[in-house]
């Protein structure tokens, strides 16, 4: 079963409200801050960066894995040192078979706590 969401907070609601584990979490490194973003639907505008989202996340569900994508990297930004080393990163544009890979090796190796 996959759980999307629009959003970072919808992200979280259901990381908080689905009962069942949730094996990896996928999101975008750089989510920008809200006032940045344009809204894709009227009045919705994502409320925090991706980083936020994996921090509360990990804390709600200490065993999920986490796989971090952006179009930019930026290792001087003070986020990085935030993450847990090995964390997996996608640099965009990644190719399908690329995700796969990383996913498969993701869910093969026993969560980082």
């Amino acid at each position: 079963m996959v759980l999307q969401a629009r959003d970072s907070q919808e992200a979280l609601q259901r990381c908080q409200r689905h009962p069942g584990p949730i094996q990896l979490l996928l999101t975008d490194f750089r989510l920008p801050a809200a006032e940045l973003q344009l809204a894709t639907e009227k009045g919705r505008r994502p409320t925090m960066e991706g980083l936020e989202l994996v921090r509360q996340v990990v804390a709600l569900r200490p065993q999920i894995r986490v796989i971090l994508i952006s179009g930019q990297v930026d290792e001087g930004h003070p986020s990085f040192k935030l993450l847990p080393e090995g964390t997996p990163f996608l640099l965009k544009p990644f190719s399908m078979d690329t995700l796969v890979r990383t996913v498969h090796q993701v869910l093969d190796n026993p969560p980082q706590v």
